[in-house]
C-alpha cells in the first residue's frame, strides 16, 4: 500500500477483528478531496454545524463518504460510498474565561475563573470547558464581538466523586454568587495566547437563574465549612438538599465567621451531675453542645458551640432533680462558635461573685 502513492503513509491494525487503515501525508505535496452526507437526525446535523461554525470538535454519522485524489485510497475501497464516523479534531487553544459581577469592572467586583479552551470556526469562536477537568462548565458561542451567549453549569460527575473541600474553585464562588444576584448582571473577559478582551455585560432574570445561584452559595459554604472540619465529605449523587439543612448550613458558615446569632427562644430540660444553689445565681446562663450538620441526609460534622441565655429562669421540676430552663417574657437566646471545642452539653450559671 505504501508503494501505490509515496504522498502518502498508510498504517494497517485490527481492531475488534476488523482491519483498519489510518493514512498520513508523507510530503507536502500531498492532498485529498472528499465528500460525504450527514445522517439526518437533527442532534447529528447541529454537531456537524458548530464544528463548521465554531470549530469545535465532534464525531458526525455519515452516509456516502467518499476520499478522491489518488490511486491509494481506489486501492483501499475509500473511493466508493462509505457509511461511518467521521471524526473532526480541532486545534483548541487554551486560557480562562473570567465572569465578573456586574456590568463593568470595580474594586468591589467578584470572579468567576474557569480554565476553558478557545476554538474558531466560520462564523465565530466558541469557548468550552467540557474537556478539562474543573467544576464549574461553561460554554459560550460568539459570532460577531460583543454578540454572544455564555452558558455556566456545574458538572455533577466532578461534584459527587471529589471531597468538597478540595473543589477550591467554591472558596470565592459563593460570594460572587451573592453579588451577581444583587447586581443582576455579569459580563465575560477572555485570556488566551495572552491577551485579553472583556465583553459587554448581560442582563439576568433572577426568576430564570436565581436557583442555580443559590446553588452556588450553599455549595461554596459547605465547601468553606468541610475545609474548616477537615471533613472528606463528598455530596451524593441525586442529592436533595432540606430547607431545614440548607438553613443550618448558612447558620453554620456564619457562625464560623465570628458573628453572634439570635437562636430564638430557647427552652431545655437539665438534670444537674451538682446540686444547685438557685438563691446566689442570676439569671444569666450558658450552655455548650454540638450543631450537627448534614447535606441530603448524610452527615457532614460538628460544630461546637456557646449558646448564652440572658434573662433565662430555672425553674425546678417538682419530684425530679431536674429543671426547666426558660424565658419567662420568651427572649432569644445568642449562639457564638465555641473555639475551644467543647464536646458535652455543660450549663454555667452565673453567680454574684464569679461564673
Amino acid at each position: 500500500l505504501n508503494s501505490i502513492d509515496p504522498r502518502f503513509k498508510v498504517q494497517v491494525s485490527i481492531k475488534n477483528g476488523k482491519e483498519e487503515h489510518e493514512i498520513f501525508a508523507n510530503s507536502e505535496s500531498a492532498s485529498a478531496n472528499f465528500s460525504f452526507r450527514p445522517k439526518d437526525h437533527a442532534e447529528n446535523v447541529a454537531g456537524l454545524q458548530e464544528s463548521i461554525d465554531f470549530g469545535l470538535p465532534g464525531e458526525i454519522e455519515v452516509n456516502q463518504f467518499a476520499l478522491s485524489g489518488s490511486p491509494l485510497f481506489d486501492a483501499l475501497g475509500a473511493a466508493t460510498a462509505n457509511a461511518g464516523t467521521l471524526t473532526i479534531q480541532t486545534k483548541a487553544r487554551k486560557g480562562f474565561i473570567r465572569m465578573y459581577s456586574g456590568r463593568s469592572f470595580s474594586l468591589m467586583s467578584h470572579c468567576l475563573e474557569i480554565e476553558a479552551e478557545l476554538f474558531s470556526g466560520n462564523k465565530g469562536v466558541a469557548i468550552s470547558s467540557n474537556n478539562l477537568n474543573g467544576l464549574f462548565r461553561v460554554e459560550a458561542r460568539y459570532e460577531a464581538p460583543g454578540a454572544g451567549k455564555t452558558t455556566l453549569s456545574i458538572k455533577q460527575s466532578r461534584l459527587t466523586s471529589t471531597p468538597i473541600q478540595d473543589l477550591t474553585e467554591l472558596a470565592t464562588a459563593g460570594d460572587w454568587a451573592e453579588q451577581v444576584a444583587r447586581e443582576q448582571a455579569m459580563f465575560p473577559e477572555l485570556f488566551f495566547d495572552g491577551r485579553r478582551a472583556r465583553l459587554p455585560a448581560s442582563e439576568l432574570s433572577i426568576e430564570e437563574v436565581g436557583g442555580w445561584l443559590l446553588e452556588i452559595r450553599l455549595l461554596s459554604h459547605l465547601h468553606l465549612i468541610a475545609k474548616y472540619l477537615d471533613s472528606e465529605f463528598i455530596i451524593p449523587e441525586k442529592c436533595s438538599i432540606t430547607e431545614e439543612e440548607a438553613n443550618e448550613i448558612a447558620f453554620a458558615y456564619h457562625l464560623l465567621r465570628g458573628e453572634r446569632l439570635s437562636g430564638g427562644t430557647a427552652s431545655m430540660v437539665v438534670d444537674p451531675s451538682t446540686s444547685l444553689d438557685l438563691n446566689s445565681c442570676t439569671n444569666d446562663l450558658w450552655a455548650t453542645t454540638n450543631l450537627v450538620l448534614s447535606a441530603g441526609g448524610s452527615e457532614m460534622g460538628a460544630i461546637p458551640i456557646t449558646i448564652e441565655m440572658p434573662g433565662y429562669a430555672l425553674q425546678p421540676i417538682l419530684g425530679t432533680s431536674k429543671f426547666r430552663i426558660y424565658h419567662p417574657e420568651g427572649g432569644d437566646c445568642w449562639i457564638t462558635h465555641d473555639l475551644h471545642g467543647k464536646q458535652d452539653v455543660f450549663i454555667r450559671l452565673s453567680t454574684e461573685s464569679s461564673s
